[in-house]
């Protein structure tokens, strides 16, 4: 991969040659970085860099301005599928979002699989590259390449940018709820959503 007109160079997962910042991909257990030359990247740059266009990755930015690709499988977006149509007929009311960049600085950029937004708070995100302040439920959906450890630390990004909940999709369709106290039995701002979406 390139950025800008600098060259690139695959090294090892957690080696940062001089401290530059890079991207790395993930698939499976097997992380890549590639290290460019100068700074690390922002998310405008991700957005308008071509050589990132149409790639079957989920693209994130950590706090280094490290490039994160995620490879998806079928069942994630069908599930992210089903979570994007029971929003907009369950809260008709705001708008639903899929692939929702949210600004978590100073660790970086990360992406809610499914975001659904009052309408208020849409108003001041619509226009933004990535969202100054999180919708109000943040959803992320299984991956083979996401650790617990990972969706424990977007849980703690989103909710600390504004997010009322975290919502996370398991690999059977059961859906689990938090708040900022933890975890809660049943969405307060959708009480309706089912427990289990994979049937």
């Amino acid at each position: 991969m390139k950025m800008r007109s600098a060259e690139a160079e695959p090294v090892r997962s957690g080696s940062r040659p001089g401290g530059k910042a890079g991207a790395r991909t993930k698939s499976g257990n097997e992380n890549k970085q590639i290290e460019p030359q100068g700074r690390g990247m922002t998310w405008l740059d991700a957005c308008e860099d071509k050589a990132l266009q149409n790639l079957p990755y989920k693209i994130e930015i950590n706090r280094h301005g490290q490039i994160i690709m995620s490879p998806t499988r079928f069942k994630h977006s069908f599930y992210q599928g089903r979570i994007t149509h029971l929003l907009a007929t369950l809260l008709p009311h705001g708008q639903v979002s899929v692939e929702c960049a949210i600004d978590c600085a100073p660790e970086g950029t990360y992406v809610a699989d499914v975001a659904w937004v009052s309408p208020e708070r849409f108003k001041i995100i619509v226009d933004e590259v990535s969202c100054s302040v999180a919708p109000e439920i943040c959803v992320e959906v299984w991956s083979s390449s996401n650790s617990s450890e990972e969706i424990a630390m977007k849980r703690r990004l989103y909710l600390a940018k504004g997010a009322q909940e975290f919502w996370y999709c398991d690999a059977q369709g059961r859906i689990s709820h938090f708040d900022k106290t933890g975890a809660i039995t049943r969405s307060k701002l959708c009480p309706s959503f089912p427990e289990n979406i994979a049937g």
